[in-house]
């Protein structure tokens, strides 16, 4: 996986991603990623979560929606520590 981030800049600009698939992958690997990559119904899961996704304006990732019966929904759109976050909500589940 390191390799499709390395080459991530290479790939976006010219699609050709199966071929950092091919030196990331044992061949078995490489012909699974294929045949999902084929499958209509991958394909519009992935077409319902950026639907999704556009419908409530995330932009990026990570992306974090917060609420409980006493708070109103909170949305961090930043990276964060996993133990601030737990301690944010720790604070928030005291309230």
């Amino acid at each position: 996986m390191d390799a499709l981030y390395r080459d991530q800049d290479q790939w976006s600009k010219d699609g050709k991603i199966e071929v950092t698939l091919a030196k990331a992958l044992e061949s078995t690997e490489l012909m699974r990623v294929k045949k999902l990559a084929a499958d209509p119904a991958i394909d519009a899961a992935v077409v319902q979560e950026v639907n999704l996704a556009m419908s409530l304006n995330i932009r990026g990732t990570p992306t974090f929606f917060i609420s409980s019966s006493k708070n109103p929904q909170q949305r961090i759109d930043q990276v964060i520590a996993y133990p601030a976050l737990k301690d944010y909500i720790d604070h928030l589940l005291k309230r």
